[in-house]
């Protein structure tokens, strides 16, 4: 049934790449120590855990080093590290440190040497990558005095851990003063097979509530209505794709959600600017299936995002399965702790069983360890239990088709009973490193779904 339904489905668009300025629930804070449990599936990608000696000088005014104390610099400097990578996968968010030694400079400054334990997604059967890390991070931008980024890229000291490019011939800064190259040895960790969403606790008193986010691709003169014909926004032929999917192929009726209607479901301000928004429903064997689908600005720094903000904090605390396609803004345009302080509220998610795919550049890097943390009780520590991620490990691309892989899923479990593996939903050839983590302790007692081709 995936071959006959998805077929014809074209993949094209351009790149989710946001260049820009710089970035109480029910769950616990929890520092930022490297997560083993979320295990990872995708084909033709692996996670691999990995161990480097680095060095780092903090200012003085931190106090004497301590893992805490240096733990904001270090996390700053493993952007540049993924900066570094970004074209070949990804570095997890959560990792360890611990300090070896330090050194007190004629400044006063401290010079730390410290060990990096983490994890990342890699190309399969990659045994070591090329790090680039920052001796003194915060020093780079100015030090670098605009010569060591790409002269077609718009970069600015917020986005420049993105694009630098130490090495390039009249970059300013030195080697093995200001960065060092290191080449990291990867253990490739156990993939997960046979695993499957936990379709049964998606449908809530018989219903299956979807939410899905269609960012703007360009926020510069943008027709908010995605049914325009004549719109180029690649998010709104994002958004249509998906609808016609779901109307044409899947037998859904749509309705579009009147204002006062969407003012009202989210509690959104009489100034906010409104998405579209429609409602989409069917009638299955096994409940009813409510998708709503938005389109709308999502970029963390622009106007109106807050509309997005709103509705995201509703999203995560009501529905069963959250689908975000969009920029990515460098980690910024799903960041909730930003997204709370912004808007001065708190992000409270459903305590139930989620899911949620990230359709942008990077979300592996970016989201998945702020999510998962989001979820984490006393029953379980590591936050998976209770939701699954599906999630890009590469730049991705606006038209990619595994959204709709996983929409047809959902549709055949609500309407036939069919459980779909996450490994087949994945399939053997995924775009940009595409793949599920947080499934391992997943219940895997259900029948062989059928083999599904890849799209063409």
């Amino acid at each position: 049934m995936f071959t006959t339904q998805l077929k014809k489905l074209i993949v094209s668009g351009t790149c989710l790449l946001t260049i820009g300025a710089a970035s109480l629930s029910c769950s616990k804070k929890t520092p930022d120590t490297i997560i083993e449990a979320p295990s990872y599936f995708g084909s033709g990608a692996n996670e691999a855990s990995f161990s480097f000696d680095a060095t780092i000088i903090v200012p003085q005014s931190s106090g004497k080093p301590t893992e805490e104390s240096i733990r904001d610099s270090v996390k700053y400097a493993m952007r540049f590290v993924l900066g570094s990578i970004h074209e070949n996968g990804s570095v997890y968010a959560g990792f360890t440190t611990k300090i070896n030694n330090f050194e007190i400079l004629d400044n006063g400054d401290y010079r730390v040497f410290y060990t990096l334990t983490g994890k990342g997604v890699f190309k399969k059967d990659l045994t070591s990558v090329k790090f680039n890390v920052p001796i003194v991070p915060n020093k780079l931008w100015s030090l670098s005095q605009g010569k060591c980024q790409p002269v077609d890229e718009e970069t600015d000291e917020g986005n420049f851990w993105y694009s630098w490019t130490p090495e390039k011939g009249n970059c300013p800064l030195i080697k093995n003063e200001h960065w060092v190259k290191t080449e990291v040895q990867l253990t490739a960790m156990p993939a997960t097979a046979d695993t499957y969403p936990e379709y049964e606790r998606l449908v809530i008193e018989k219903q299956l509530a979807v939410t899905m986010f269609f960012g703007a691709s360009d926020h510069s003169n943008v027709k908010w209505n995605p049914m325009d014909p004549t719109s180029k926004d690649q998010g709104a032929r994002s958004y249509l794709k998906m609808r016609e999917f779901l109307v044409k192929t899947l037998g859904y009726s749509a309705r579009e959600m009147i204002t006062d209607e969407v003012r009202m479901t989210y509690s959104l301000r009489e100034k906010l600017q409104l998405p579209f928004a429609e409602e989409l429903t069917k009638v299955t064997a096994n409940g009813n299936v409510r998708i709503r689908l938005l389109f709308l600005e999502t970029g963390y720094l622009n106007d109106n995002s807050d509309t997005f903000h709103f509705i995201l904090k509703d999203a995560v605390k009501k529905e069963s399965v959250v689908m975000y396609d969009g920029h990515s803004g460098i980690g910024r345009n799903l960041n909730l702790d930003r997204i709370e302080s912004s808007r001065n509220f708190k992000i409270l998610f459903n305590p139930n069983y989620q899911l949620i795919y990230f359709g942008s550049c990077l979300p592996y890097a970016y989201y998945t360890d702020l999510f998962f943390k989001r979820k984490i009780t006393d029953m379980d520590p590591n936050g998976t239990k209770n939701l699954d991620i599906l999630a890009y490990a590469k730049e991705s691309h606006f038209g990619s088709v595994e959204n709709l892989r996983l929409v047809l899923a959902l549709d055949n479990y609500m309407v036939r009973a069919e459980k779909t593996s996450y490994q087949n939903i994945i399939t053997k050839t995924p775009k940009d490193f595409f793949g599920v983590i947080g499934d391992e302790d997943n219940s895997t007692a259900a029948p062989a779904a059928p083999k599904i081709k890849s799209p063409k």
